[in-house]
């Protein structure tokens, strides 16, 4: 993991997610914020399967570059 980022994880212990599950097709409210708020602090999300259950790891930077005027 890069020192210069956080990174989050929040794991369930249900099904897990479907056979050939495409996380930027996902349509839900759930799939839509994620994608959403991961995108405004310039980070990434990634699902994987955790036996049982899903595993969410979203990584970020910890500081925003600030923009050139």
């Amino acid at each position: 993991v890069d020192p210069g980022a956080f990174v989050l994880g929040v794991r369930d212990d249900g099904t897990g997610l479907p056979q050939g599950f495409d996380m930027g097709g996902g349509t839900s409210l759930g799939m839509r914020l994620m994608r959403s708020l991961s995108k405004q602090i310039n980070g990434q999300i990634v699902l994987r399967p955790a036996a049982p259950g899903t595993e969410a790891l979203l990584t970020a930077p910890l500081r925003q570059k600030k923009e050139e005027e």
